[in-house]
């Protein structure tokens, strides 16, 4: 698998739970709102982007109208990247059945954020298996997913780091789980230790949020 010899350690150590990890390009457009809203995302911990790009327009994915209930459902303060109005959306799925999305994180990280996103990984995989667009299990459903967070470094400097992360479900979500530890304070290591459960559970708990809330959009 290919992991960028430019990428840090936590990257590294990601490729290696079986999940390719490389270097990604933002949109301009999408980009440039993320430095407009800056670091704290506005007070979102997440932000669901658009993957896609068509004719110098970013669009959203089909399975992206969820997103936001399901990040909201997974416990994470979400919204989407353009407000109603202004979101378009391709009408194809992905080819082979690939979960494909892309979000942002901001520059606070804590062990309850890193386990929801865990479960809000979770949770797209399990919705294309309830659709019926991948026979499971949920934990095998690849994901690709462009993911952007915000990191603000020992010296205060802040940058916007690119990825692309790909792979079966549970590869991605530990991928996941060993970039953002990187980014936790010391006394948040022990609680990221305690809360980090199973794919199953996760897969489960998810499971019990989607059905058990309403729709956020």
């Amino acid at each position: 698998m290919a992991v960028s010899d430019s990428l840090g350690p936590g990257e590294r150590a990601a490729g290696r739970a079986e999940a390719q990890v490389t270097e990604a390009v933002l949109d301009d457009d999408v980009e440039a709102m993320l430095w407009t809203m800056g670091p704290s995302l506005q007070g979102y911990e997440l932000l669901v982007l658009p993957p896609y790009q068509r004719g110098g327009k970013s669009l959203y994915g089909p399975d992206d109208v969820d997103a936001v209930r399901l990040a909201r459902s997974a416990g994470l303060n979400a919204a989407f990247l353009h407000g109603g109005p202004d979101r378009e959306y391709v009408h194809e799925y992905s080819a082979g059945w690939v979960v494909e999305f892309a979000i942002a994180s901001s520059a606070h990280i804590t062990a309850i954020n890193l386990t929801a996103m865990a479960k809000y990984f979770m949770a797209r995989a399990r919705k294309a298996v309830d659709e019926g667009l991948h026979d499971g299990p949920v934990e095998q459903v690849t994901l690709r997913v462009k993911f952007a967070r915000f990191r603000r470094d020992a010296d205060g400097a802040v940058t916007l780091k690119r990825l692309n992360i790909e792979g079966p479900a549970a590869a991605v979500t530990a991928a996941l789980h060993t970039l953002l530890s990187s980014d936790l304070k010391p006394e948040d290591i022990a609680q990221s230790v305690a809360t980090d459960n199973s794919h199953a559970e996760l897969e489960a708990s998810s499971q019990a949020d989607i059905h058990n809330s309403q729709d956020a959009e």
